[in-house]
Order: structure tokens, then C-alpha cells, then sequence
């Protein structure tokens, strides 16, 4: 899974490969887009929960698939969670779900950020230990910016993974759909080849 992926990087003191992580994200979105359209929310989104199967893709030598859906509910459903109770993995959990209110798509697309920023640094946001530190950091505390974890990271990317961790969730990507969108574009930015110099001009006395 994407927890051993990461743990093999770093175990050679290596970054997760930029824009391998982009375009990992941004078909991990795209799944999500379709879980929420058939009214589906996982809510609890982390690496452990991203498989990646052995099975290329146009752009991935691998295929990752979302698993687990052990805490996941119909949007809207019956079935409810009782309020004040939290679910999700205290590190990727969502401010709204840290505070026990009721989970939306943008919950999903927040602890999708919190992954993102991990496979981007190498580390977690928030180094929390508990259920209590978690509510905390989640609702109060401003994540670190991902380029002063690392800075040869792209202005777009902090900016990208930044608005998916929005404490608001209204102020967060629309859907998931509009953030593969905007993940497709990074990935472009990324592949793209850099400007070429300016050209010299020979100054005539």
C-alpha cells in the first residue's frame, strides 16, 4: 500500500517522486469523484487505505485503488453517524469530523490534502498522538507550508494541497472532480519544459 511506498523512500532518504505523486492523487480523486456521485463518502482516507496494484496505467506504472471503505456511509443515508462522535484516523481527519459534525465530500477531499502533503515532505502536518491533539491541530492550527518542508517544491503544489486543507470546508475544492482538474494542470506545469534564457544582446559603443 501507499503507508509501505512511502516508508521504502524514506528508508533511502529519498522524496516521493514529484510528479508521480500528482498524477497518483489525481486519479485517487477521480475515485472519489465517482464514489461521491453514487452518494458514497469514505471518511477515512490515508495511505493505508490506497493500494496500489500492480497494473499500469497511462501514466503510472502501477494503479492505486482505494480500499477500506469500512467507515464509509451513504451521503444522506439512514445510517448516521450519532453526533459529537469523531471517525477517521486522528492524523487525515477532517476539522468537521474532528469535532464530531457531519462529513461531506470536502471531508474527504481534506484528509486527501493531508496525504498529499505527506507524500510531498515526507512528513505529516501535524505530529498528533492523540484524539486531543488531533481535534486541535485540525481546527486550529495552520498546517506548516509544504515549501519550508521542502522547498524545491513548485509554488502550485503548496498552493493546491493549501486549499484541500482549508479548516472552512467551503473554502476547499468544490468537488473532487475540480480538484483532478487542478491536479492535471499541475501535472502539465510540472512535465512542461522549462523557458529558455533570455537571449543576450551585445551592447554597441
Amino acid at each position: 500500500n501507499l503507508t509501505q511506498a512511502l516508508k521504502d523512500y524514506q528508508t533511502r532518504n529519498q522524496p516521493f517522486p514529484l510528479a508521480e505523486a500528482v498524477e497518483m492523487m489525481r486519479q485517487v480523486a477521480l475515485a472519489l469523484e465517482y464514489a461521491h456521485r453514487q452518494g458514497v463518502l469514505h471518511r477515512d482516507l490515508k495511505p493505508d487505505n490506497v493500494i496500489l496494484r500492480s497494473e499500469a496505467t497511462a501514466a503510472l506504472p502501477y494503479r492505486p485503488v482505494i480500499t477500506d471503505l469500512g467507515l464509509a456511509k451513504l451521503a444522506g443515508g439512514d445510517v448516521e453517524t450519532q453526533v459529537g462522535t469523531t471517525m477517521g484516523t486522528p492524523a487525515y481527519m477532517s476539522p468537521e469530523q474532528a469535532l464530531g459534525q457531519q462529513a461531506s465530500a470536502a471531508s474527504d477531499i481534506y484528509s486527501l490534502g493531508v496525504m498529499f502533503y505527506e507524500l510531498c515532505t515526507g512528513r505529516l502536518p501535524f505530529q498528533v498522538k492523540n484524539l486531543m491533539e488531533a481535534v486541535k491541530a485540525h481546527t486550529q492550527t495552520p498546517p506548516p507550508p509544504p515549501r519550508s518542508v521542502r522547498t524545491d517544491l513548485p509554488a502550485s503544489v503548496e498552493s493546491l494541497i493549501l486549499k484541500m486543507m482549508e479548516k472552512d470546508p467551503t473554502r476547499r475544492y468544490t468537488d473532487a472532480a475540480s480538484l483532478a482538474r487542478a491536479l492535471e494542470q499541475v501535472a502539465a506545469e510540472i512535465k512542461a519544459p522549462p523557458p529558455p534564457p533570455p537571449a543576450l544582446v551585445e551592447k554597441v559603443e
